[in-house]
């Protein structure tokens, strides 16, 4: 008679076939680390039929076999859910309504959050009837996520994504912000599902397991990267030499230029980059405001600008230093042309004709992600070449800084309040309450605060009381000053 480790395994009955014959004699295939098995070789169809009625179980890290057996059901399973969820969100990208319409970028994390999920708990499974124990083990699995090939997602599984996807468990944990992020999105499904698309009859029940992350936690985290790698926050002298490295590369290229092109390429950038740091230590804005600056919002002859920042709906209002000017308009003079109709608005354009801060993430799996940071990426390259890089200090350390040196210049007493409502108007921060619907303050009171932080920056100017503050404050100071 023949062992059964003699024996030679079948061939898979067709090549799709997603069972493999293990050399106990029957079919099985490894869920989560383990192999499982569903039936003799001799039968590949029952073995077939088992694994699919057990593999969202397997896959859950439940035991199938001390599940009471399933009642039929119409309601959608959890791929279908999902890729309709996308549908919705894809269709809102261009959407006219500015309320309704979110960015490629929210796509892309709305589409990852949905790939993690599907990869941990399977897209056959039914989320009516997960338990908070369930959600418990989701919560801790979408800290440990990261992209993998461990687990490819079956063809045609869910039509929303154009090609095979992966997800697997890392060994590093995320930060709370993208945890979060992903339960918010694993939530907002769901809501949608119940409450709007009605596709099931109510939200899962989460048992209190599937909270969003607090506050407490994302302070702790925060804790624990600035003890590693320091604040996110130039130091006055860091600030100076990081200005004075663009005041440098601007003089050592000539005023008007008649170079080759590369030489241009340099020339352009440099100003770019002078003018544009200048601004951001100036009124602590991001790349991405400084990118979305028109010029019918900005006034060289009054030193002040003023837009609606359209990530929070807030008004943007700021006095501007006369060096920052002065670089603005030096840049203007070599401007190159933008490259599209669109931008021909914009402020600061790079030498390929873009804004500094362009580009999206991709939806099509035929597309490529273009986002691009032109600010940030100079940044980062001026701070090696300084000797000042850490993880996580670019130029977005401009805001903190700004935000820092404006507290500390001019202290907090009684008119705390007013005064961080001005300085939330100069950084286009949303003020608490309904103040932020209806306060606009007065230029002077702006250039109490900018001017704070100059001084902070260049403190050998001569001081002047101004009353309504802990101390005084600095006279005005001249570009030549600055520059020096």
């Amino acid at each position: 008679m023949t062992s059964r480790k003699q024996q030679t395994k079948p061939k898979k009955p067709y090549k799709t076939f997603p069972l493999q014959p293990y050399d106990n004699g029957q079919w099985g295939k490894k869920i989560n680390g383990t192999r499982r098995h569903f039936g003799v070789w001799a039968n590949p169809q029952a073995a077939l039929e088992k694994y699919n009625q057990q593999r969202a179980e397997w896959e859950a890290g439940r035991d199938p076999r001390l599940v009471p057996p399933p009642v039929a059901s119409t309601a959608p399973s959890l791929g279908d859910l999902a890729d309709r969820w996308l549908v919705m969100r894809k269709e809102l990208i261009d959407c006219p309504d500015p309320d309704a319409r979110i960015s490629r970028t929210t796509w892309a994390g709305s589409k990852a959050a949905m790939i993690l999920l599907i990869g941990i708990m399977g897209g056959r499974s039914d989320p009516m009837t997960w338990t908070p124990e369930d959600f418990r083990r989701l919560r801790l699995k979408l800290a440990m996520v990261t992209p993998g090939v461990t687990r490819k997602v079956a063809k045609g599984e869910r039509p929303a994504f154009k090609k095979a996807e992966t997800a697997t468990v890392g060994d590093r944990a995320a930060s709370p912000a993208t945890k979060g992020q992903r339960i918010m999105y694993v939530r907002a499904m769901f809501d949608w599902a119940a409450s709007v698309a009605r596709l099931v009859p109510q939200t899962p029940d989460y048992g209190g397991e599937f909270d969003p992350v607090g506050k407490a936690e994302k302070d702790r985290f925060r804790y624990q990267i600035q003890k590693k790698n320091g604040e996110r926050v130039f130091e006055p002298d860091d600030a100076r030499r990081i200005l004075r490295a663009w005041d440098d590369a601007v003089s050592a290229r000539p005023h008007r230029f008649t170079g080759s092109r590369v030489e241009w390429r340099e020339h352009v950038s440099a100003r770019l980059m002078r003018a544009c740091t200048y601004l951001a230590a100036n009124t602590g804005a991001y790349s991405a405001d400084i990118s979305e600056l028109t010029i019918s919002e900005l006034s060289l002859d009054d030193g002040y600008l003023e837009r609606l920042r359209e990530k929070t709906a807030t008004l943007w209002q700021a006095t501007l230093w006369p060096v920052t000017v002065q670089a603005i308009r030096e840049y203007l003079e070599v401007r190159p042309t933008p490259a599209r109709s669109q931008w021909s608005e914009l402020v600061f354009i790079t030498t390929n004709g873009y804004p500094v801060n362009h580009g999206d993430a991709a939806v099509d799996a035929d597309e490529r992600d273009t986002r691009t940071d032109v600010l940030r990426q100079n940044t980062s390259k001026l701070l090696r070449d300084l000797g000042l890089k850490r993880t996580g200090v670019t130029f977005g350390a401009w805001r903190h800084t700004f935000r820092t040196l404006a507290a500390t210049a001019l202290g907090m007493d009684v008119q705390y309040v007013e005064r961080l409502d001005a300085i939330n108007r100069i950084t286009a921060h949303k003020i608490p309450g309904s103040a932020n619907s209806y306060v606009k303050l007065r230029k002077e009171q702006l250039l109490l605060y900018t001017d704070g932080v100059r001084a902070a920056l260049w403190p050998e100017q001569a001081p002047s009381p101004v009353p309504g503050t802990t101390g005084p404050l600095p006279t005005a100071v001249t570009s030549d000053q600055l520059v020096a």
